[in-house]
């Protein structure tokens, strides 16, 4: 039905992402290709075509794709912000600052404008805008989560840890189970010095998320901070099990073992991982460090 549709129809777009979310993003595109074809104006088209592309880090294509929007049909605001997305994956923040400083001045309530323009702020390490861009957002939309925990980890990077625990502790009241909020506050916690209660909320998270390795890998690393160092080994290893070729858990449970003098077990341990993934340069310098202890 989609492909009798009009070619400015919603059905085809709708078409399109049903592909996506089936996994057939390269049918989505041919479609949308298609499409674009018989419409060269169907701006819509062009935006999800750059969806994909960006999704598949060709983004080269992706900004040809919005340059097109945006040459035709300046004030879009979903091209701005796709293409400040973009330059941010490309690593160009001064562009995607220009592209979004550009878009909030078109729509000043929008605030999902300042979000992002927050997000391009503070990948300049501009941490003072950052903060104005998030609590503009916030001003405007007060339960952008979003918002509130980039401003949170904004408030941290400037050293206003106490601002960040409370407006944190806020959020986590109002959402008890946001993970994201409680990993968040954790890291505020370890940086106060705060171990215990930071160890309680990693444990919290990695209950609701029994498949994520980064809740157990923080809580060994806690662990390690504590002194606790068998029960550290016991949650790094978990956190490997879960993700194959996780390195920072590898390395951490390497370190364990060279501090045990059990160099033994840390080849054994490296040698597993090697066999799944010979090439990884990240294994070949825990091997050189390896050999460097004995």
């Amino acid at each position: 039905a989609a492909v009798l549709a009009p070619v400015r129809s919603s059905a085809r777009l709708q078409y399109a992402q049903f592909l996506l979310q089936t996994g057939k993003a390269e049918e989505a595109n041919k479609f949308l290709v298609e499409t674009t074809a018989k419409a060269p104006d169907f701006f819509p088209a062009w935006i999800q075509q750059a969806e994909i592309a960006f999704g598949q880090r060709r983004f080269d294509d992706a900004v040809a794709h919005l340059n097109r929007v945006l040459s035709r049909h300046s004030f879009s605001p979903e091209a701005m912000i796709l293409m400040s997305r973009v330059r941010l994956a490309q690593g160009d923040t001064a562009k995607a600052i220009t592209v979004l400083e550009s878009a909030t001045n078109q729509f000043p309530q929008a605030p999902q404008m300042h979000f992002q323009l927050g997000l391009a702020y503070a990948a300049a390490d501009d941490l003072p805008k950052a903060t104005a861009s998030f609590t503009q957002a916030l001003t405007l939309a007060p339960n952008l989560v979003q918002a509130s925990l980039a401003l949170a980890e904004v408030e941290m990077r400037q050293g206003n840890v106490r601002v960040a625990v409370s407006s944190l502790q806020k959020l986590i009241q109002q959402q008890p189970n946001l993970a994201d909020a409680q990993m968040l506050l954790a890291q505020a916690f370890r940086s106060q010095g705060n171990l215990e209660e930071a160890l309680k909320l990693l444990r919290n998270v990695d209950t609701a998320q029994t498949s994520n390795p980064l809740p157990a890998f923080q809580i060994g690393t806690v662990l390690l901070q504590l002194g606790r160092k068998a029960e550290a080994r016991q949650a790094l290893t978990r956190a490997l099990t879960l993700a194959p070729g996780y390195v920072p858990a590898l390395e951490q449970l390497i370190a364990i073992d060279i501090a045990d003098k059990n160099l033994p077990a840390a080849q054994t341990r490296l040698d597993a991982e090697l066999a799944k993934a010979p090439k990884a340069a990240a294994l070949h310098a825990l091997q050189a460090r390896l050999a460097l202890a004995r």
